[in-house]
C-alpha cells in the first residue's frame, strides 16, 4: 500500500488516482473480455491505438482523442470484416491490428524524431498533469458506467448466443459495444502505461479475477481489487527505486496479484 512518503507528492498523488481509475475501468472490461475468450482484442487494441495517439500527437490535441478515435476504427474494421463469431473475427482483429499499426509508424516516422515518442510507446504515469488526470477520469468513469449498463444483456450473451437472440438481443452488436468499450478503457490508461504495457492492465487482473470470483460481478469486483493493489505497489515501489520504470512495475505488480490468485485457487483445489 502506499506509503506516507510517497503520498506527500502531489505527482504521485495524481498517478496513484489516475492508476486507480483506469485500473477499475480496464479491469471490468478485461473480466469480459477474458471470460469470452477476447484476449486477443485486449492485445491488438495497443497495437491499433498507435495511429490515432500518434495523429493527436502530431496534431497538438490530447492523445486519448486520437485513442479513442482509433479504437472506434477498429471497432468498425472488425465488423467489416468479420461479423459472426467464429466466422473470422479473430483474422479481422489481426489485419486491423497489422494496418493500424503500420499506420502508427508511418505517423511516427514523419515526425523526424523517435524519441517523441518515448511516453506514447511506454507511458508516463508519474507525469500525469492535472488535465491528463480529468481526461482518464472521464474516460475510466464513462466505460465503467455503461458496462454496468448493459451487463445483463452482456452476460446473458456471452452464457448463451441463441438464448440471447430468442430475448431480442443482438449478440453482434454487442461485442462491437464490447470492443469500443475495451477501446475506450485502453484510451484512459495510454497516458500512464503507453501503447505497448495497456493490454497487460486489460488482461492480466482479469485473469486473476476470473480465479476468485464467483460470479461475473464478483470477478470484475477482484479484478479491480488486484489492478488496483497492482498498480499502487508498483508505483510505491518505482518510487523508492529510481531504476524500475513506473509502468512496468504497474504491470509486474498486477502480474504478482495474479500469481497469488493462482496460488490461492491451486491450494483450495
Amino acid at each position: 500500500m502506499p506509503d506516507a512518503g510517497a503520498l506527500s507528492h502531489p505527482f504521485m498523488q495524481r498517478a496513484l488516482l489516475a492508476a486507480a481509475l483506469c485500473g477499475v475501468a480496464c479491469a471490468c472490461i478485461g473480466t469480459h473480455l477474458v471470460a469470452r475468450r477476447m484476449t486477443f482484442v485486449g492485445s491488438a487494441l495497443t497495437h491499433t491505438l498507435l495511429p490515432g495517439i500518434a495523429a493527436a500527437f502530431l496534431l497538438g490535441l490530447p492523445p486519448h482523442l486520437g485513442a479513442l478515435a482509433a479504437a472506434a476504427a477498429t471497432a468498425a474494421l472488425i465488423a467489416l470484416a468479420g461479423g459472426k463469431r467464429g466466422g473470422g473475427e479473430d483474422a479481422a482483429i489481426g489485419v486491423a491490428q497489422s494496418a493500424l499499426f503500420a499506420a502508427g509508424v508511418v505517423l511516427m516516422a514523419s515526425s523526424g524524431s523517435w524519441r517523441d515518442f518515448g511516453g506514447m510507446l511506454f507511458g508516463s504515469v508519474l507525469g500525469v498533469g492535472e488535465g491528463d488526470l480529468a481526461w482518464t477520469g472521464v474516460l475510466a468513469a464513462g466505460t465503467v458506467a455503461l458496462l454496468l449498463a448493459g451487463h445483463r444483456a452482456l452476460e446473458a450473451s456471452a452464457v448463451d448466443e441463441d438464448y440471447a437472440r430468442a430475448a431480442g438481443l443482438r449478440p453482434a452488436l454487442l461485442r462491437l459495444g464490447l470492443v469500443l468499450l475495451a477501446g475506450a478503457a485502453a484510451a484512459s490508461a495510454v497516458s500512464l502505461l503507453g501503447a505497448m504495457l495497456t493490454s497487460a492492465l486489460l488482461i492480466v487482473p482479469a485473469a486473476g479475477g476470473l480465479l476468485l470470483g464467483r460470479s461475473l460481478a464478483g470477478a470484475m469486483l477482484w479484478a479491480s481489487v488486484i489492478a488496483v493493489a497492482g498498480s499502487a505497489a508498483g508505483l510505491v515501489a518505482s518510487y523508492h527505486v529510481e531504476a524500475l520504470p513506473s509502468g512496468a512495475a504497474m504491470v509486474a505488480g498486477c502480474c504478482a496479484g495474479f500469481a497469488l490468485a493462482r496460488l490461492w485457487r491451486a491450494l483450495r483445489g
